[in-house]
C-alpha cells in the first residue's frame, strides 16, 4: 500500500470498486452530473468518474462503458470552459486506457470528437486531446482515416496558432 493513501482509500480500491457491480452503484450518480449538473458539477463529476476508473479494474468496467462513453462524448461536443473538457478528456483518456478494444464500437465518435478538441482554442484541451488521440490510435485498426481527418482539419484550421499546433503535431515522431 502507499504511503500517501489513506486507509479508507485502500478499503474503496480493495473492495468496492474490484467488485463487477462496485462501479454500477456510483455510476448513475456520476453520469447525472456530468449531463445535467452546472459546468462546475459537470467538472467535478467527470474528476471523479475518472477517479473510479483509476480505482477499478478493466473486467469490472467493461459492461459500464456505454453509461461513461456515451455521456462523456456527448458534453464534449457542448460549449463548455477549458476545465469542464479538460476533465472530460481526461476521463475518457483513462478508460481508453484501462479498456482500450472495449471502446471500439465508439472509434469514429471518439476521433470526430478528440480532432474537433485539438481545434479548441485553450492549450490545455488541445493538449489532453492530443494525449487522448493517442491513445485512440493504439485501439483503431486503420489510421490512414484519421490522418486524412487531420490533414483537413490543417487545412481548414482559421486560426493560425491552431494550424501552427497541428504542423507540430505531425513532426512528433509516433
Amino acid at each position: 500500500m502507499d504511503k500517501s493513501a489513506t486507509e479508507d482509500e485502500f478499503l474503496l480500491e480493495s473492495f468496492s470498486f474490484l467488485l463487477t457491480q462496485g462501479v454500477t452503484c456510483i455510476l448513475s450518480v456520476l453520469r447525472e452530473g456530468v449531463l445535467t449538473g452546472s459546468p462546475e458539477q459537470k467538472e467535478e463529476a467527470a474528476k471523479a468518474l475518472g477517479g473510479v476508473i483509476r480505482l477499478t479494474s478493466p473486467e469490472a468496467l467493461r459492461p459500464s462503458v456505454v453509461n461513461i462513453t456515451g455521456p462523456l462524448i456527448r458534453i464534449l461536443g457542448d460549449r463548455f470552459t477549458w476545465t469542464v473538457k479538460t476533465a472530460l478528456l481526461e476521463t475518457l483518456t483513462l478508460l481508453l486506457a484501462k479498456v482500450g478494444i472495449g471502446l471500439k464500437p465508439f472509434l469514429p465518435q471518439l476521433q470526430t470528437t478528440f480532432l474537433k478538441a485539438l481545434q479548441d482554442s485553450s492549450r490545455a484541451v488541445r493538449l489532453r486531446a492530443a494525449e487522448a488521440l493517442g491513445q485512440l490510435v493504439s485501439i483503431h485498426a486503420k489510421v490512414d482515416p484519421l490522418f486524412t481527418e487531420q490533414l483537413s482539419a490543417i487545412r481548414n484550421a482559421e486560426d493560425s496558432g491552431v494550424s501552427s499546433y497541428f504542423e507540430g503535431f505531425f513532426k512528433e515522431p509516433l
